[in-house]
């Protein structure tokens, strides 16, 4: 950024700086929603539709991280069998950050993919 700031700064400080803006979980759900609404409309644009999936998965693995209070209910009872592939891999390493083997064994033994089924069955290892 051509800048520089004392090694110490918190980063939310530097990402507002930078015009970032750092948002919790709840303002995070409400983006997760919009996407979620909007993936329809994109459907037959493979790139928007790739993109958008991509952003719901980022978020679902983001609120894991942020070990968002409802997760396990909310978030991976709803995403877990989602029809995108990025979306049910992002569960996937939601379950890992939370310890949630027992939910990750059940989606590996139903998962149809066989590529997705590989990343699953190496995160439970």
């Amino acid at each position: 950024f051509g800048t520089s700031h004392a090694l110490d700064t918190p980063v939310d400080v530097l990402a507002a700086c930078v015009g970032n803006v750092v948002k919790g979980p709840a303002a995070l759900r409400e983006d997760l929603e919009h996407l979620v609404a909007a993936l329809p409309a994109v459907s037959r644009l493979e790139r928007e539709r790739r993109e958008c999936a991509n952003s719901i998965s980022m978020l679902v693995a983001h609120l894991a991280v942020l070990r968002d209070a409802g997760w396990r209910e909310d978030i991976l009872g709803r995403f877990k069998y989602s029809h995108l592939t990025a979306v049910r891999v992002a569960c996937a390493k939601g379950c890992i950050e939370l310890g949630l083997h027992a939910e990750l064994r059940d989606m590996a033994a139903k998962e149809e993919d066989p590529g997705v089924k590989r990343v699953m069955q190496f995160l439970l290892e």
